[in-house]
């Protein structure tokens, strides 16, 4: 898969955007030694699993926004926290990275709580549809109203999240994307 760009900021600058539902980044992965940003992004589900490492363990979160229309409130948004085991990660690698799980757990939720979380070896084990099937499943939310928790209703929201702006450095290294603050605070709102 095709690596995109990715956001280059510090990992509490992304888990605060993510914990926002107007925010520019919608997801995040943490190295599993430090508990560092390892990318962070604001292209959805599949430009976070083209992060993901072969040979390694990572901790993510992902942010679904299920946007409502002008006055019937804010949008309905959820979390979801990926545990990522690589396919070639060595055993002792596997078992003295896997034991940051729940450090990383509450790093992540001391920014959002996330409705559940999936382990994953494989790309394929973060299918979206399945993903979303299993948030409806999950959560109930009293102000969707008669609508359920859809593939079709997330991805009515996802241009509005990819609305994100690149900068490249002068100097050719990696592009950054530019923090877009949340509307209500950059109109002077609380």
């Amino acid at each position: 898969m095709a690596r995109t760009s990715a956001c280059n900021v510090r990992v509490e600058e992304a888990l605060r955007s993510i914990s926002q539902p107007a925010a520019v980044v919608n997801w995040a992965l943490l190295e599993p030694t430090k508990l560092d940003l390892h990318k962070a992004g604001c292209g959805g589900l599949d430009e976070m699993k083209s992060w993901l490492l072969e040979d390694k363990v990572l901790f993510g979160v992902l942010r679904f926004v299920f946007p409502r229309g002008l006055g019937d409130g804010p949008p309905i948004v959820k979390h979801l926290f990926v545990h990522w085991i690589g396919a070639t990660v060595s055993p002792v690698r596997r078992g003295q990275w896997n034991s940051k799980l729940e450090a990383a757990m509450g790093v992540v939720r001391s920014y959002c709580d996330f409705a559940f979380k999936r382990t994953a070896h494989d790309a394929e084990d973060l299918d979206l549809t399945d993903l979303i099937s299993e948030l409806a499943r999950l959560t109930y939310d009293k102000e969707c109203g008669s609508r359920k928790l859809s593939l079709e209703w997330y991805l009515e929201g996802l241009p509005a999240t990819k609305a994100c702006v690149e900068v490249h450095n002068p100097d050719g290294s990696e592009p950054k994307l530019s923090l877009i603050p949340d509307m209500s605070t950059a109109a002077g709102g609380a």
